[in-house]
């Protein structure tokens, strides 16, 4: 007996789905969030860092003490990217935007002097609106 697809359902042939592993470059078991970029990458949060995988191969950043411009904690929380392309990228200590074209970030921090700054070092989640407001 043929069910039907509920309303809205499109049914998908020959759907394929891949794993990837640590083997095929990804820094972590656990992937902790996940987007999919305007330029078809696909921004992989990770325990020990961000990935961009263009469908071939994963490129990670990682924090590098000493370089103000890495990414400040490798424990991702949150990845979305705003009208500009830039990617912004919550950790469990601070908060990251990322320039693509200079592969760079620049990171912001509560600072108790500063009522406009981040109100929390830990990033839990981010939503990027059609406005360019990122949500914290």
């Amino acid at each position: 007996m043929q069910q039907n697809a509920p309303a809205g359902y499109q049914k998908t042939a020959n759907l394929v789905i891949s794993r990837y592993t640590i083997q095929d470059g990804l820094p972590s078991r656990n992937a902790t969030a996940v987007i999919k970029s305007r330029n078809g990458f696909m921004w992989i949060g990770t325990e020990n860092g961000l990935c961009k995988f263009d469908g071939y191969t994963f490129k990670t950043f990682t924090n590098k003490k000493g370089d103000s411009t890495s990414i400040s904690n490798n424990y991702i929380n949150a990845i979305a990217e705003d009208t500009k392309g830039r990617i912004w990228v919550g950790t469990i200590d601070g908060l990251n935007v990322f320039d693509p074209n200079a592969e760079k970030f620049i990171r912001f921090y509560h600072k108790d002097a500063n009522p406009a700054s981040v109100s929390n070092d830990k990033i839990c989640s981010l939503l990027a609106d059609s406005y360019g407001r990122v949500w914290i």
